[in-house]
């Protein structure tokens, strides 16, 4: 049999397809073109709308099996596979206020409910309810990118993809260090325009930024003045943004160790970090220069 096609008739493939026919984008999607990604995200499945212009359908159950409960920093038990309303308006939230400061973020802007029998056709045959005792209300979110791979979903299935999709920031589209020096000035540029307008990103890790430089997945991005966007100590912001030299530090590993270059972390991050010495420097700035040095 084919595994193929052992896959996208699955729930989740049926379901994507269901929720894209309920949006403004049902006569634009490429039909047979919903893919994931990676393994590493797991109730997401991915649609080619055209050249650089993808969507990804977030909460469509677990893309891998039926959706599970495990412990969540967020809540106590987090219906994996499954989105809750609340969370999608958040992310929508963010990756607005985001895109405003001129940020490089996909564009989280759209949700629609599940069905019953969407739910049932996933397994879910009574109300999904957190630990807490709140009712999970299933969504299915839409975001729009430029790319739909992230830095960290290199496979051997996902190989040429991964590197035409690196390649893609050169203007010619044929030196791989090139490429990648260019994608790492779109992060460092984007970490240091959030950081100046208060934000903390806790999932800036390889795969929560596309091979486009697009930051992701705004779950757990704190904005200092957006209280109802994340609960966060003004004394931890500082603290917080430090750490993500160490993020950055592994993305830059992460290129180099999958684009297969001869070059070291240092000077590959060195390379980017050009700037006047009189301007403001960010707590990520700080912290990478010393751990650079």
């Amino acid at each position: 049999m084919n595994l193929d096609r052992l896959i996208t008739n699955s729930p989740p493939f049926i379901i994507a397809e269901q929720v894209l026919n309920r949006t403004l984008y049902k006569d634009s999607w490429i039909k047979d073109s919903l893919f994931i990604p990676s393994v590493k995200h797991r109730r997401v499945i991915c649609v080619h709308l055209s050249s650089f212009e993808y969507l990804s359908l977030k909460g469509v159950g677990w893309v891998h099996g039926q959706p599970w409960n495990m412990p969540s920093p967020v809540e106590n038990e987090l219906w994996y596979g499954l989105m809750d309303e609340e969370a999608a308006k958040k992310e929508i939230l963010i990756s607005s206020k985001l895109r405003s400061y001129d940020i490089h973020c996909s564009w989280a802007h759209l949700f629609k409910p599940l069905s019953q029998n969407e739910l049932s056709a996933l397994g879910v045959s009574c109300a999904p309810i957190y630990n807490s005792g709140r009712l999970v209300k299933p969504v299915v979110l839409i975001t729009k990118f430029q790319q739909a791979l992230r830095i960290g979903d290199l496979s051997p299935a996902t190989e040429k993809l991964w590197n035409d999709a690196l390649l893609s920031n050169d203007p010619q589209k044929c030196d791989k260090k090139l490429a990648s020096k260019i994608l790492i000035d779109k992060i460092f540029n984007n970490i240091i325009k959030y950081q100046r307008h208060g934000a903390v990103n806790d999932t800036l890790s390889p795969d929560n930024v596309t091979l486009l430089g697009e930051i992701t997945d705004f779950e757990r991005i704190c904005i200092s003045n957006m209280p109802q966007a994340a609960a966060i100590k003004i004394d931890d912001i500082h603290c917080r943004q430090r750490s993500e030299a160490y993020y950055f530090f592994d993305i830059v590993r992460c290129i180099i160790e999958y684009a297969e270059l001869r070059c070291s972390v240092q000077s590959l991050a060195n390379s980017v970090m050009v700037r006047e010495s009189n301007s403001y420097k960010t707590p990520f700035e700080d912290e990478l220069t010393v751990l650079l040095s």
